[in-house]
């Protein structure tokens, strides 16, 4: 039963394997240019600060250089992601409003503003800029029972392996003599949640609707809580989901920014 259980986790993960870029948290003071999370962002002259509904100056959530990185159908240029500083907005909704967030994409090399709002932290989400190193890694999709894709992939690779019809994942017991419970715990085990750019999301309940349409995720990024970086009460994670066309084309303009805490 075991091998059985490892010869199909092998075929799965083959089958969603990814490359992306684990993002490392670096405890180092930060420039406008750098990749970051917080901090000052790159802002070309003549670009206006983007504010949020009550005219407030949003602060960068995060900055990351696209030029520096190998991803297929990626734009490039330097994407931001601005966001409100008012908590009660991010934490008192179960779906961020569009209008308390916004994405940014400018090309590198252009002159850039340097006198820039000084953006108040206390009681953010994170107090201070962290820089972020991005090195390049292999991923499988993370396996969860709500996804219809995934389990509809699993049963198919274990029709063609095992050559049996499985109409529902818990006849596995029955005609393979695998428990599903033992193989969905098989691949929790595998697959390592990181802070990553280009990767998967990994939803902590159930999937996110959104995630039929918007089948790309730009970015998957945890709590750090050494380094003050907070996602809600309980050290949550946000993603950014982006249909695929989209995403080609440098629109950021149906891109979603999710929290979950």
């Amino acid at each position: 039963m075991q091998e059985k259980i490892l010869e199909v986790i092998n075929e799965y993960e083959n089958e969603t394997r990814k490359c992306c870029y684990k993002i490392n948290y670096i405890d180092s003071s930060t420039t406008i240019l750098d990749d970051k999370i917080g901090g000052l962002p790159y802002l070309p002259i003549g670009e206006e600060y983007p504010k949020d509904k009550n005219n407030n100056p949003m602060a960068l959530l995060i900055q990351i250089n696209l030029n520096k990185l190998e991803l297929n159908d990626y734009p490039k240029g330097i994407l931001e992601v601005f966001i409100t500083t008012d908590i009660n907005e991010i934490y008192g909704n179960m779906e961020l409003p569009s209008d308390c967030y916004t994405f940014r994409l400018f090309q590198e090399g252009l002159e850039y503003q340097t006198n820039l709002p000084l953006i108040d932290l206390n009681n953010f989400i994170f107090n201070r800029p962290i820089k972020l190193d991005l090195s390049k890694q292999v991923v499988f999709k993370p396996y969860n029972p709500s996804d219809n894709k995934a389990m509809n992939l699993l049963l198919n690779l274990l029709e063609d392996k095992f050559n049996v019809i499985l109409d529902y994942p818990m006849q596995m017991e029955e005609k393979l003599n695998i428990k599903y419970y033992d193989l969905m715990n098989k691949l929790d085990e595998d697959y390592k949640v990181t802070s990553n750019i280009g990767g998967y999301p990994f939803f902590i309940n159930e999937v996110d609707y959104d995630y039929d349409d918007k089948t790309e995720c730009i970015m998957s990024i945890e709590s750090a809580i050494s380094l003050g970086l907070c996602i809600g009460p309980n050290a949550g994670d946000f993603y950014v989901l982006i249909p695929k066309e989209d995403l080609k084309n440098g629109d950021f303009s149906n891109a979603l920014l999710k929290f979950q805490f």
